[in-house]
């Protein structure tokens, strides 16, 4: 996460990092699958969804701000 200067910088610039590792991590887990592991895109997916988690309690507290 990029430095800021604001708290609430800081909370857009971890929003976009979790976005992002969102997008990261499903892709992989979609590589996995087409690869044929199961047991490693299984385990991408529980990444994403606590990923998905980070990312909707940072979205709360900025639309409080």
């Amino acid at each position: 996460v990029p430095a800021a200067a604001t708290a609430k910088e800081m909370l857009a610039n971890v929003l976009a990092a979790e976005q992002q590792a969102i997008a990261d991590y499903t892709a992989r887990a979609e590589m996995a699958e087409a690869f044929g592991d199961t047991g490693l895109a299984a385990h991408l997916e529980t990444i994403v969804e606590d990923e998905t988690g980070h990312y909707e309690e940072t979205e709360k507290i900025l639309r409080g701000w």
